[in-house]
């Protein structure tokens, strides 16, 4: 425990922290689940709140310590959700979730904020994403043709088909 702060303390500088952070993963978790992405609801207050509770705990230690590098722990942040955000993407056969790997990363984002005690200006800022979210995928509804993700057989794993009585021959004769 830091020397200078209490647990009741340190609880009540959190609790709004954590408030902003799952309100805001909440609301954007709601939307991604609703569209049926991978990361939904809980993915997204996970985000949210963990980078929240890693950026308050380091500016905390700086603080009481006197030394120390908030900003060190935020670019790791940084580099932790770009891993999540890349296996979202790399999961599958294919390329897609680009989106809902750029939507864990300013997750990430707005919770460092939460974490800076700027939890209204996320908040804020969450509600704009929602916004546009909706707003762009009305307009590639409208104006863009959108990527069919049928899959395609790869002509390199393509094998002739097998006729068992021939290879059973063969093994037997060799």
């Amino acid at each position: 425990m830091l020397a200078n702060i209490s647990n009741f303390e340190f609880l009540k500088m959190l609790f709004p922290i954590l408030g902003f952070g799952t309100l805001c993963g909440g609301i954007i978790g709601f939307e991604r689940g609703r569209r049926g992405s991978a990361a939904g609801m809980k993915t997204q207050v996970f985000i949210c709140v963990g980078s929240a509770m890693f950026t308050f705990c380091s500016i905390l230690l700086c603080n009481e310590r006197g030394n120390g590098d908030a900003g060190r722990m935020i670019a790791q942040i940084v580099s932790g959700v770009g891993f999540l955000g890349a296996g979202t993407i790399m999961a599958r056969d294919r390329i897609i979730g680009l989106t809902t790997a750029a939507i864990i990363w300013v997750m990430a984002a707005l919770g460092v904020m939460c974490g800076m005690g700027y939890g209204p200006a996320a908040l804020v800022i969450t509600v704009g994403m929602v916004g546009a979210i909706e707003l762009m995928s009305q307009i590639e509804k409208r104006f863009v043709q959108t990527h069919t993700h049928e899959r395609r057989e790869n002509p390199q794993l393509h094998l002739a088909p097998r006729n068992d009585a021939t290879d059973f021959d063969r093994r037997k004769s060799g």
